[in-house]
């Protein structure tokens, strides 16, 4: 199946700020096809699992249940194109390139901050007794560990990629991961039990959350669907749930230290945490 964008669709910034923000011109009906987007243009487990240069070891990685794996999996195989892409002249034998280059790899960069990014100095100051402090302790020793991993699999494939540099494009593609990525449900390889896999999804990706979304989404085989829920009004922003705002599901300060923000907050989280708001404390 081909890529459709609907020509309704629009880039707009988004009325709450940060990266990104998707409207209409014209409004949507209920129903109505806003994007269709094939697999093969998506980054999903299969592409790291299949990858000819460290396949095998994200397949042993998958084989052992590693802690944290699925994002080990998606994220070390995007870190790996991202740094190959820095130094190869023919940008096509990067998979995902057009992808990979449309997207913030950087702190600050397009606004984008998260506590893979931080500090520890920073993490003990601002979250040290705060209700986020232990997930967002037990995602950076996550990523450390992947780090770890990273260096090996990525030196002897990677000329002159340096510790540093890994380091950098491991933390990237973390955040990229755990703030981009839709998990789905997946048969297992053996059919008998279902599966939760994270995939990047291009375009679909920059949908801002609403915890009362105006899309849908559909997955399928060959391609993944985006629908108007409802009918949507000309320059009306479209929206994504990313996870039920529940604290039973998922309580506000894990919005911050997953996705990198408080849904319907504009203040600043920094300032939030200084001021021992009731969010963290």
């Amino acid at each position: 199946p081909t890529t459709y964008i609907s020509p309704k669709f629009t880039i707009k910034q988004s009325k709450l700020g940060g990266y990104g923000g998707f409207s209409s011109t014209s409004g949507f009906a209920d129903g109505e096809l806003i994007f269709r987007i094939p697999r093969e243009c998506c980054v999903t487990q299969d592409d790291a699992l299949s990858d000819i240069s460290c396949g095998e070891i994200f397949q042993l990685a998958k084989i052992k249940r590693v802690p944290s794996y699925q994002m080990l999996l998606l994220s070390g195989f995007i870190a790996k194109e991202y740094l190959l892409s820095k130094r190869i002249k023919d940008k096509t034998a990067i998979k995902h390139w057009a992808y990979l280059q449309s997207i913030p790899w950087v702190q600050n960069q397009l606004g984008q901050d998260h506590v893979i990014f931080w500090s520890q100095e920073k993490v003990e100051s601002l979250l040290g007794e705060s209700l986020a402090y232990n997930d967002a302790s037990m995602i950076r020793k996550t990523v450390d560990s992947a780090i770890r991993l990273m260096k090996d699999v990525i030196q002897p494939i990677v000329e002159n990629a340096d510790d540093e540099e890994i380091e950098e494009a491991v933390k990237g593609a973390f955040v990229i991961c755990l703030s981009r990525s839709f998990a789905e449900e997946v048969e297992s390889d053996d059919g008998t039990t279902v599966e939760i896999e994270n995939a990047l999804l291009p375009l679909l990706d920059v949908l801002q959350h609403s915890n009362d979304p105006n899309t849908s989404l559909e997955s399928y085989d060959d391609y993944i669907l985006l629908r108007a829920r409802g009918d949507i009004s000309a320059d009306e922003e479209l929206f994504h749930c990313y996870q039920e705002e529940r604290d039973d599901v998922i309580p506000k300060h894990k919005f911050f230290t997953r996705y990198g923000f408080i849904p319907g907050v504009r203040a600043q989280v920094v300032e939030l945490l200084e001021n021992k708001s009731s969010i963290f404390f």
